[in-house]
């Protein structure tokens, strides 16, 4: 099955590399007559005989990590799945073909970390790229990441650890940033559809006790799910989010045996949040922070007497970021040095900045960040704003947040700032001599240049060379100061530049 790649702001695109012609085959001869050859010699030939190393697998070109994430979470196509039984087996060889150098992010999901993943710069599996790195539940933990130059490398996924019984699966996902920044596209994809998932209504409530509200008004339930076996999954139910804020969640049953789980992706991986179900009413529901995009959630029964059925029924609220903090106007100077950006905010929530605050940063801040004290830089107030405006001196996409200090569903909202233009430098006085009445220099070509000597401004426009020439009413002496600076066709000054007449 073949579909269009997906694509965001972040600059995503999809590529496949499969090599063509004639598969590469491995002749493994272990000479040894001893029966207690080392298990680790038997599975790495044994995974070069099963490999699928002759054929690149996929991996989405991303303009930074957190392109890897948008693309996870909006069910883009991983690049392998691996399932290893047993403890010190190792999963098939997988083979990544780089054109260019640059940057491979490494994000192989798994509902454990008993597994690991290891990165080759040869088929013999011996040059290792830096440490093994582990596998996690979500895609919002950091990634592993190898700058690496163009090439072909190799990986491979190893079990340490876990019950003996069981079968531990791992979806790789790989993105690659490219050190010259251009992105490259491809229409291959695989298709990662594994369920039926059912879209379920999300209503929308203005603060977190609201959900609560709305349950015990005998608001309709998200869903309703039942569970007879120890070990199974309900349906999946998907839930769609237009814009970023936060989803309240209360499931409710007779038992805590039952987990309940939030994906970012419909093949169930990415793990992004879960919770026991509840036997009563909380005092708060739990919340997490989601951005615009598609979620899947259901039920996991983890425990329980065998011949019992348990069911869940789940309440889900929506709160929009804009409930809490949103963007009026972006307005730029008059000379375009810079812009001020105006904010609406609840000021209820907000109180006044002595309370609470909004701070500014530059870029766009990931959803798993919103609470990151790090990234905010919340012991100064090197972000934190005064009043509801801010002055952006260079364009960009920044991120915005209040935190009004009453609860920590904070609001955080993203905008782009365009047209911003610098101020020129400031023009060079290379010629004043004494008792003469000519005063020479160079700047920007075109820009108009302001010179005062003697009490009196002159003012003449650099030519298309960038030099310039005043002549003063009165000559020049010794020691006098000349002032001069410049401005460009918007108004904008420059710094002022100071030059003494020498004797």
């Amino acid at each position: 099955m073949k579909k269009q790649p997906n694509k965001d702001d972040g600059g995503i695109f999809m590529k496949k590399r499969i090599k063509k012609g004639m598969a590469i085959a491995m002749a493994v001869i272990m000479a040894c007559s001893s029966s207690n050859m080392l298990f680790e010699q038997k599975d790495i030939a044994k995974a070069a005989e099963n490999t699928l190393a002759n054929e690149s697998v996929q991996y989405v070109y991303v303009s930074d990590s957190d392109g890897l994430r948008t693309f996870i979470d909006n069910d883009g196509a991983y690049s392998s799945q691996d399932s290893i039984a047993k403890i010190k087996e190792y999963s098939e060889v997988h083979k990544i073909v780089l054109d260019e150098p640059g940057t491979l992010y490494v994000c192989p999901l798994s509902d454990t970390d008993y597994l690991d993943i290891q990165l080759f710069s040869n088929f013999a599996l011996t040059a290792q790229i830096g440490n093994k790195g582990y596998t996690r539940s979500s895609d919002r933990e950091d990634f592993l990441s190898y700058k690496l130059k163009a090439g072909t490398y190799y990986y491979r996924l190893s079990r340490w650890n876990g019950h003996g019984s069981e079968v531990y699966t791992a979806t790789t996902y790989l993105g690659f940033q490219p050190d010259s920044g251009k992105l490259k596209s491809n229409t291959s994809s695989i298709s990662t559809t594994v369920s039926t998932a059912t879209e379920v209504t999300v209503p929308d409530v203005d603060k977190s006790q609201g959900l609560l509200d709305y349950i015990s008004n005998d608001g309709e339930a998200a869903s309703q799910e039942s569970i007879a076996k120890i070990g199974e999954y309900s349906h999946a139910n998907k839930i769609t989010i237009t814009e970023p804020g936060w989803l309240f969640v209360t499931p409710l049953s007779d038992t805590d045996y039952i987990e309940w789980r939030l994906y970012t992706n419909k093949d169930l991986t990415s793990k992004i949040f879960e919770m026991y179900t509840l036997e009563k009413m909380p005092d708060n529901p739990s919340a997490v922070y989601l951005e615009a995009g598609t979620y899947y959630y259901c039920g996991y029964r983890w425990n329980g007497h065998g011949s019992d059925v348990y069911t869940t029924t789940t309440y889900l609220g929506f709160m929009p970021t804009k409930k809490r903090i949103s963007v009026n106007s972006v307005k730029l100077s008059a000379d375009k040095t810079y812009a001020t950006v105006t904010f609406d905010y609840d000021k209820e929530y907000l109180g006044s900045f002595n309370s609470g605050t909004i701070r500014v940063v530059k870029g766009k801040v990931s959803a798993r960040h919103i609470t990151n004290g790090n990234v905010w830089a919340v012991q100064t107030k090197e972000n934190a704003l005064e009043s509801n405006k801010a002055k952006i001196t260079s364009n960009g996409t920044y991120t915005a947040r209040i935190d009004g200090k009453s609860d920590e569903y904070y609001g955080m909202v993203s905008f782009k700032v365009t047209g911003i233009v610098k101020a020129p430098a400031a023009p060079k006085i290379k010629t004043a001599k004494k008792n003469t009445k000519v005063i020479k220099g160079t700047s920007k070509a075109k820009l108009k240049i302001y010179v005062k000597y003697n009490g009196k401004t002159y003012q003449t426009t650099a030519n298309s060379k960038g030099n310039w020439t005043i002549k003063v009413s009165k000559k020049l002496t010794a020691k006098a100061k000349i002032t001069a600076y410049a401005k460009n066709t918007n108004g904008a000054k420059s710094k002022i530049t100071t030059y003494t007449v020498k004797k």
